[in-house]
């Protein structure tokens, strides 16, 4: 297992030996578990920034978020 010091560490970890795992995160929805794997993880977090980018952000702007507790948080 690599060090981690920094949040997107997380997903440099989760690309590499981890990547299989089935339920890194899940939540009820409708009344069911949903369940996202750690492949889940990555490709969510990464289609975010990539949609961030795609806004304007650069590094160093300030970005607030306000969503309920769920695993759409952490992406």
């Amino acid at each position: 297992m690599a060090t981690i010091t920094r949040i997107f560490d997380i997903l440099e970890e989760l690309s590499g030996e981890h990547q299989h795992i089935p339920d890194v995160l899940a939540c009820k929805m409708d009344g069911k578990w949903i369940q996202f794997s750690a492949r889940d993880y990555v490709l969510n977090a990464n289609r975010v920034s990539r949609a961030l980018i795609a806004l304007g952000i650069k590094k160093g702007d300030k970005v607030a978020t306000v969503i309920s507790n769920s695993p759409q948080w952490n992406f």
